[in-house]
């Protein structure tokens, strides 16, 4: 067997959302289903800050479902992907509180 130590993989992209905290898992069944479009990690379950990891050339379809969702459950992108996670957590929790 040979593994393959590919350089070139793309990487994921990742988004931060604050999210009703008791919604979390419903959100990561429902992009579980839709078979590795994105992974869903919760961050901070208190003020229900999560990551989305979306697979490279998955975005268009994360956004769709995220659109739907967002009819009946309260998510709001906070932050980029590129800004300290630590910060995010800290303005979320005072929001939050």
């Amino acid at each position: 067997m040979t593994i393959s130590t590919n350089s070139n993989c793309a990487e994921t992209i990742k988004q931060h959302y604050r999210v009703d905290r008791r919604e979390i898992a419903f959100i990561r069944f429902i992009l579980e289903a839709y078979d590795g479009i994105a992974i869903l990690k919760t961050l901070d379950p208190q003020p229900g800050l999560i990551e989305l990891q979306i697979a490279p050339g998955c975005e268009h379809d994360v956004e769709m479902v995220l659109e739907d969702l967002q009819g009946s459950i309260m998510m709001e992108k906070v932050g980029q992907s590129n800004v300290n996670i630590n910060s995010i957590i800290k303005s979320a929790k005072r929001s939050f509180y």
